[in-house]
């Protein structure tokens, strides 16, 4: 496994709303090393892990080169390299030092994974920027502000190759009268204040003028908790 801070352009700055929001979850290191365990991930996805993480894993075909956005806590990522094993590729980036490192320790035994420090708004040079097979980001979008998630979901859309898809994983609205849309509504007043723009706009509406270069469809679970959203490139588009 590669894993490079040092690229040809200078390495991120971490924004201050993750400093400022979410530090506890994401920056400080005792309660890094305590989020990042599959029991605790699926316990604030209300028992739900495994099956949003199967049905995201059931998009990604074997051998695929893909590019992901971010580092996720458990079992994602070792799952993640596990189906597209042994030749595909991963490529990984996350703003955050603390964040590459608890990936790097995950995924250190594979030769097939790079690990770069970047902003998801530009995680490579314009003009260096390689195709993928799939590009994809899991609970990422819902930690960002608006003017963030169209940079991150354009810059995605433009990483795939002809044949390529895109994937996001996410919250969405629940249905009316889902038992959990008021715990989880003060949950993100409080934790989250970001992620109600999923309750309002759809993913796709982030994508700008590279959404009629994709077919889109969406699958939700858990009564309308959660999002898997496709994009595949239409093709002649790229």
């Amino acid at each position: 496994m590669q894993s490079d801070s040092s690229t040809s352009f200078l390495p991120p700055i971490i924004p201050t709303y993750l400093k400022e929001t979410y530090h506890w979850a994401y920056l400080h290191p005792r309660n890094v090393a305590w989020l990042d365990q599959e029991w605790i991930v699926n316990l604030i996805l209300w028992g739900n892990a495994k099956r949003i993480r199967e049905a995201f894993l059931a998009e990604i075909p074997p051998s695929s080169t893909v590019l992901h956005a971010a580092h996720v806590y458990g079992l994602f990522v070792k799952k993640l390299i596990e189906k597209i094993s042994p030749s595909g590729q991963l490529d990984l980036f996350d703003i955050a030092p603390i964040q590459l490192a608890r990936c790097h320790q995950k995924l250190m035994a594979h030769s097939n994974v790079n690990l770069w420090l970047a902003d998801a708004n530009n995680p490579f040079p314009q003009h260096q920027a390689p195709t993928y097979d799939v590009a994809s980001s899991f609970f990422l979008l819902h930690e960002l502000p608006d003017e963030r998630k169209h940079k991150v979901v354009q810059r995605l859309l433009q990483s795939v190759n002809d044949t390529g898809k895109v994937i996001f994983v996410d919250y969405h609205l629940p249905t009316r009268y889902h038992p959990l849309k008021p715990i989880l509504s003060n949950i993100f007043n409080y934790l989250e204040p970001f992620a109600k723009s999923l309750w309002t706009h759809a993913i796709t509406d982030y994508a700008g003028e590279l959404h009629s270069h994709f077919l889109w469809r969406k699958k939700t679970l858990f009564g309308g908790l959660y999002q898997v959203v496709v994009g595949m490139r239409k093709k002649g588009s790229a």
